[in-house]
């Protein structure tokens, strides 16, 4: 039986070590809402990924915590656990000119990784916005002689990523950048000076500080588990730019605000998909209304690709789309004068549902047939109170 003392000594270790493996989130998966999906099981070259029962598994002793699973998953399932992200924002908001570098070359960078080719777009947005800097660099002239290899082209995704957002930033904020240096950078971290006995005393106090002070806050704060807020915190400076300055933008690839026109028959194909609950359709009394959250909504891309319709679009951030849920269709409820079914009033041919339009149609060719006052089978001719029933008119 585990004594209090080593439960207690367990719990804090976990609460100060930095957790190098990215966190599951199976209501935002694929795989666990049924779908076949095997983005994150290929990207993983150390093979610490598995799916079993709906559930992706990893393996802890396998993972190296490249994170590369993170950025090619299309809905965000995978995210960059919390300690992690703290600690590497810790390091570069106070600094001018911050510089990321990955583990194996620690000491040309002022926050190290694991590897940076598994920053994906929401981060390289996030770190770009943390402090007053104006200029984020990222090192990545070591990778051509890197020990990770991936599976998938992890380099070129990377890349892909990198230039969607230099364009955001360059209409967004140009006074930020993201920069790549691909030539190898002088070392920022190691210093020449000797240090004296009292102030490596010093500056190790000051360390132990931080990371207690760190620690009770995250001990304080157990609503903030496994994941950093990075979407919240991405809001709050969406909002600035566009709702306080009243400008419009686009976040492609992290943030869209969607609309579906006319020729939407309200299916219910795009809320079923989105595991983000980014689309909703509302019902009351006598109207459909369909809705869309851009707050929620990750541009995924999923609902285009399922909507029979073809029927949505993309249309730019705006103040009214990040308030609130924007309506993007309604329709009317209507009832069939033959039996009385309620259905949506589009749906309703001159009248009448479904099934009562194609059995009033087929005794009227029936009815239209018979002209020689009998009918086959032995049946007579409809007498004038049954022409008047078989009229597309009455009830």
């Amino acid at each position: 039986m585990v004594s209090a003392v080593s439960w207690i000594t367990g719990f804090i270790i976990d609460k100060i070590t930095v957790a190098d493996q990215p966190v599951w989130q199976k209501k935002k998966c694929l795989t666990h809402a049924g779908e076949s999906c095997e983005v994150c099981k290929n990207a993983c070259a150390s093979g610490a990924l598995t799916k079993k029962q709906q559930q992706v598994v990893i393996d802890k002793n396998r993972c190296s915590g490249c994170f590369h699973c993170v950025v090619p998953c299309p809905t965000g399932s995978l995210a960059y656990p919390a300690k992690l992200f703290r600690q590497l924002v810790m390091k570069i908001q106070k600094t001018k000119a911050p510089v990321i570098t990955c583990e194996q070359y620690p000491h040309e960078g002022h926050g190290v990784l694991k590897c940076l080719l598994g920053i994906n777009r929401e981060m390289m947005v996030m770190l770009t916005l943390v402090g007053d800097q104006e200029t984020m660099t990222l090192n990545m002239s070591h990778c051509a002689s890197c020990i990770i290899k991936g599976k998938m082209d992890a380099e070129s995704i990377f890349h892909q990523h990198h230039q969607q957002v230099q364009k955001l930033l360059a209409t967004w904020i140009p006074v930020k950048k993201l920069v790549i240096a691909e030539d190898v950078l002088p070392a920022v971290s190691a210093t020449s000076e000797s240090m004296s006995r009292r102030g490596f005393f010093d500056q190790l106090t000051k360390q132990v500080k931080e990371t207690a002070v760190s620690t009770g806050q995250e001990l304080l704060q157990e609503a903030d588990t496994q994941t950093y807020p990075m979407r919240d915190h991405l809001l709050i400076h969406v909002n600035k730019q566009v709702i306080t300055e009243n400008r419009e933008m686009f976040l492609d690839g992290i943030m869209a605000s969607l609309t579906a026109d006319n020729r939407c028959t309200a299916c219910g194909q795009c809320k079923t998909t989105c595991l983000q609950g980014a689309w909703q359709i509302e019902a009351s009394k006598d109207r459909l209304i369909l809705s869309h959250h851009a707050t929620r909504c990750n541009d995924c891309g999923r609902c285009r690709e399922v909507c029979p319709s073809g029927v949505i679009s993309k249309l730019p951030l705006t103040a009214a789309s990040l308030s609130g849920p924007m309506v993007c269709q309604t329709w009317v409820y209507g009832h069939c004068t033959r039996c009385r079914r309620k259905l949506l009033s589009d749906k309703l041919k001159m009248g009448h549902c479904h099934a009562c339009h194609k059995q009033i149609r087929l005794k009227r060719q029936l009815f239209e047939n018979e002209s020689n006052g009998s009918c086959r089978d032995g049946l007579t001719t409809p007498s004038k109170s049954k022409k008047e029933e078989l009229s597309y008119g009455s009830d």
